[in-house]
């Protein structure tokens, strides 16, 4: 951990990764997991990981301020269930990662480690470039529409949006309940289902949490070998990208064929531009649900984007 926060000295006055960081607290972790392997105590499947956990999940005693100045002195008294489980788990939480105001879209301040006139993506920001540039092996994110896997390709890490309900949403402040969903990032893939593992589970007082086993934390060895089906979806997607990106996706496809995969090119009979519009609107609705009360009181102190989405969902 000390080494991890030496690194993190080392970048982050030009990255802006994080929304709170406090060492006394991170390290106190620390020894304690030390500790317990001193003592010969029972020790969890993260025993010891540093986790950066984005600024939306409550975490007792650290201050969680959903990257808004109204909640900017706000200490949760307890952990989200996500946070507890990882705690149980042995992981040190090391802070928490920059996120847009409420997870929504104004642009972060965080920037992006490989280009910095290109944007990390949001909204879980923080936590992707955080895996990114090795300031912690694994992180938590959400996502609404693109959060996770949006900041995962533009910051090249693994980013896993599980099905809706696997993971608990309880002490996470919501965008939009019909749709949010907890994520991870992470630098492999092996990584990323041992987050799964450790994170999935039942939850009867998150009334979206999914009543199914947690999956295996190891990958199926049988499962890799068999050749694997990659969709490449060429409405809407490719027909609108630049002209390198569409070259690079091309590329990457043909790296996997030859490796073995099989390719499908895939289209879609629906409009995706009409279900964007659908989830948007879903979206803006609970949205304003959510801040109805606060936003009442407190219109001006919202940004430009999430006054707009409240002030249509309303």
């Amino acid at each position: 951990l000390q080494a991890l926060l030496a690194r993190s000295d080392a970048l982050e006055p030009t990255l802006g990764l994080w929304a709170t960081l406090d060492r006394d607290y991170a390290l106190e972790q620390a020894r304690d997991r030390d500790r317990m392997l001193d003592t010969g105590e029972p020790t969890g499947l993260l025993h010891g990981v540093p986790v950066g956990i984005k600024d939306i999940y409550d975490t007792a005693g650290l201050r969680t301020a959903h990257g808004s100045s109204i909640f900017a002195d706000n200490v949760p008294t307890s952990d989200a269930a996500s946070v507890a489980k990882l705690k149980a788990a042995g992981a040190v939480i090391m802070g928490k990662t920059i996120t847009t105001e409420f997870a929504c879209g104004d642009p972060p301040s965080t920037l992006n480690p490989w280009l910095s006139d290109r944007t990390p993506g949001g909204s879980s920001t923080g936590s992707a470039v955080g895996v990114a540039v090795r300031v912690f092996p694994m992180a938590m994110g959400s996502q609404t529409a693109g959060s996770v896997l949006r900041p995962a390709a533009y910051n090249g890490v693994v980013g896993l949006k599980p099905t809706m309900g696997r993971i608990s949403r309880r002490g996470v402040i919501p965008v939009s309940w019909s749709v949010d969903t907890l994520g991870t990032f992470t630098r492999t893939v092996k990584d990323a289902a041992l987050m799964l593992s450790t994170l999935s589970g039942h939850d009867p007082s998150d009334p979206f949490s999914v009543d199914v086993a947690s999956p295996a934390p190891e990958i199926d060895p049988n499962a890799l070998g068999r050749a694997p089906k990659v969709g490449l979806l060429r409405t809407f997607f490719l027909e609108r990208c630049e002209e390198d990106i569409l070259a690079h996706i091309e590329g990457v496809a043909g790296r996997l064929a030859d490796a073995g995969a099989q390719i499908d090119d895939v289209t879609v009979d629906f409009d995706m531009d009409v279900l964007q519009a659908a989830h948007r609107t879903v979206m803006n609705v609970n949205a304003a649900a959510v801040h109805e009360r606060l936003f009442a009181e407190r219109p001006q102190d919202y940004s430009p984007d999430v006054r707009r989405t409240i002030e249509i969902g309303l």
